[in-house]
């Protein structure tokens, strides 16, 4: 049996440097969006974007979550890149939740 223990938390108005917005891709569908990394002075954020997608079979209705595409991510994640390509780096606020996994000890 293995055993962890998980820290897990929320955290709210965090202000930290962003230096670069990363986009990891499928490798499949360069289009669609496996990852966004948000590379700041005290580490990584990261966010797996997904959409709710509904489609119909044999009369079953089949929901499932999918990559977002390039093109709905929001303006902001685009604008704060361009602000680091042409800055360095950018002052931003942060909300994200946390967790920290412990496997046999490692």
């Amino acid at each position: 049996m293995v055993e962890t223990t998980d820290e897990k938390g929320f955290v709210e108005d965090r202000e930290a440097t962003l230096k670069e917005v990363e986009l990891k891709v499928n490798q499949n569908n360069p289009e669609q969006v496996d990852k966004v990394i948000f590379h700041t002075a005290g580490g990584k954020v990261t966010w797996k974007p997904k959409l709710d997608k509904t489609s119909y079979e044999g009369g079953f209705k089949i929901a499932k979550k999918v990559p977002m595409e390039k093109d709905m991510l929001p303006d902001l994640f685009k604008q704060m890149a361009m602000q680091c390509n042409e800055k360095g780096q950018v002052q931003i606020k942060l909300a994200y939740n946390y967790w920290k996994t412990e496997v046999d000890g490692e």
